[in-house]
């Protein structure tokens, strides 16, 4: 068996290896202390740093530009440029803080990029500060905790200076495009208290969560507001759609106010679903705890019923109970949403056990709480969306697979159609036709595989009924469109093509004035034929050098 060669040495392997056996062979030394070896590293950083300034020093004066007469000393035609001694500064690294010296040249144009001019602290101490603020320790904590681990000193507004670089981002994020279609999209609040002057005024956080066609989660935006009802949430909405989404399928909410009227007018086909979770917690509220697990079993009957009616009528049954009499605001409660409860009765079980709960989000909430219980207040409206947006890139930085059962939920989509007609005896087909087979035109043999089909989901889409003419290549193409689901380059070229040939077989094919051809005829349709048996040929047969971006999902940039 054949030795695995390992890989040549780099050039700068070789020259650190060398390095480090020169310096160890001169100190003469067997081993080394931890305080040694970190003074070893700061030393080498030092040097590596200078050494790097300086060359940037070398090359600036070589290329460097000559200043024009008049700012020039008056006895010089020109002013050449040329080194200035140096001037100590203090670098802070991930780990230590290190003395350095940095070249000054005489016309103080030297700019240099190894350690830019104000700064006193290499990019890796950033991400460290920002990690720990994202974990929700205060500028301060993180202070301390930088003091007591790396030995370096970095003071609360330093710490405030470097987390305001994620503003951008933070802002960037929140106006990023959006996709056009989203089947679920779960709207939750949290509560933090912001510094407005001399008080402290409360304020919710709203936080949407999508669930996208291919199963995987979005988080869609937030919004700081204290202010809640129907014109605050059209804003929240329209700036949705203007960011590119122009459908939601279902929106998923806590009862918040004023949202059902807001889907009504930016989204008036979006189905709107209270969360059953929390419509259980707040009918418990006050059911006291011998009572509670009857209550549940009852309230569990209502929403778990087979339809809308079915409910109803469990609802007041329970209402009519001993037990519903107790605890009569429970029905009150429920009829109150009942149009928002409803919904959930449209779609099978796979589907309301995505949509009756906001558990995705609960959890996305969960993390988020993590960080900002450490806050009782916040100084300002950005210093909350900096903290949470950190929080928010943690807690979904793993969310890579789809939300569980989405492959059954999304299974509710039928495409029915027929292959042909039935295979009956060739006796039949002409006393059908009159004529023997051998002697059918193009068009009537073309009747054999005629059939009819049906786009079906379990909740309400625009119907049509216009489609006279269509081939079973074209079907998956029209359900995305129909749908509004994301699809490939491949199935555009679908819908594009059938513009030209609204359907094709193994026979033949149709073309755009009802007029049928034979495959082998030479026309202005051949080439885009041609075209479309390529790709069918590297789509099912050419695995090797398959086009994967042509046939998959467009990322929606």
């Amino acid at each position: 068996m054949a030795r695995k060669t390992k890989n040549p040495p780099s050039e700068t392997d070789v020259l650190l290896t060398n390095y480090i056996d020169q310096t160890l062979a001169n100190t003469g030394k067997i081993g080394w202390s931890s305080e040694e070896v970190s003074g070893m590293v700061q030393e080498v950083m030092k040097r590596f740093l200078e050494r790097c300034l300086e060359s940037e020093m070398d090359f600036h004066l070589k290329n460097g530009e000559i200043v024009p007469r008049e700012k020039a000393e008056p006895e010089a035609q020109e002013a050449i440029n040329k080194r200035n001694g140096t001037s100590s500064k203090t670098v802070l690294t991930d780990n230590s803080k290190v003395r350095i010296d940095v070249p000054r040249d005489r016309l103080s144009t030297f700019d240099p990029i190894s350690v830019p001019k104000y700064e006193r602290h290499l990019k890796g101490l950033d991400d460290k500060i920002i990690s720990m603020y994202a974990r929700g320790m205060s500028n301060r904590e993180i202070s301390a905790h930088m003091k007591e681990i790396y030995g370096v000193s970095v003071s609360a507004e330093f710490i405030s200076r470097v987390t305001d670089d994620v503003l951008e981002d933070a802002r960037t994020w929140r106006s990023r495009p959006l996709q056009d279609f989203y089947p679920v999209v779960f709207f939750d609040a949290l509560r933090v208290k912001v510094k407005s002057g001399n008080t402290i005024t409360p304020k919710a956080l709203y936080l949407a969560l999508a669930v996208k066609a291919d199963g995987s989660r979005e988080v869609l935006g937030m919004w700081l507001s204290d202010n809640e009802g129907a014109a605050y949430w059209t804003s929240v909405f329209n700036e949705i759609r203007a960011r590119g989404c122009s459908d939601i399928l279902i929106a998923v909410t806590d009862g918040l106010k004023g949202m059902t009227k807001a889907i009504e007018t930016v989204y008036p086909k979006t189905m709107h679903q209270t969360c059953i979770v929390h419509l259980l917690r707040n009918s418990t509220a006050f059911v006291s705890y011998k009572d509670l697990k009857q209550v549940m079993k009852e309230l569990k009957g209502i929403y778990g019923a087979d339809n809308a009616e079915e409910a109803k009528n469990r609802l007041e049954d329970f209402a009519e109970s001993d037990l519903g009499k107790r605890y009569s605001v429970i029905k009150q409660m429920w009829l109150s949403q009942w149009d928002q409860v409803v919904p959930l009765f449209n779609f099978p079980p796979e589907v309301r056990k995505l949509i009756y709960t906001t558990n995705s989000i609960e959890a996305l909430n969960r993390s988020i709480r993590k960080v900002i219980k450490t806050r009782t207040m916040f100084p300002t409206d950005d210093s909350v969306y900096k903290l949470v947006y950190l929080a928010i890139k943690n807690a979904t930085k793993d969310w890579s697979k789809s939300v569980f059962r989405w492959r059954q939920a999304m299974l509710q989509f039928v495409v029915m159609f027929g292959d042909h007609q039935p295979k009956l005896e060739d006796s039949f087909y002409e006393l059908l036709y009159g004529k023997s087979l051998n002697s059918l035109s193009l068009k009537e043999l073309q009747k054999k595989y005629t059939v009819p089909f049906i786009i079906w989901a379990n909740y309400d889409i625009d119907a049509k009924s216009d489609v006279e003419n269509v081939s079973a290549n074209y079907l998956s193409s029209l359900m995305l469109q129909q749908t509004n689901l994301k699809m490939s380059r491949y199935n555009e070229f679908l819908l594009n093509m059938r513009n030209e040939v609204p359907a094709l077989n193994a026979n033949g094919y149709v073309d755009k004035d009802g007029k049928n051809h034979e495959l082998s005829e030479n026309n202005e349709y051949t080439k885009l034929i041609t075209q479309y048996q390529y790709l069918q040929y590297n789509s099912l047969m050419d695995k090797k050098h398959v086009s994967t971006d042509l046939f998959s999902e467009k990322d929606g940039k």
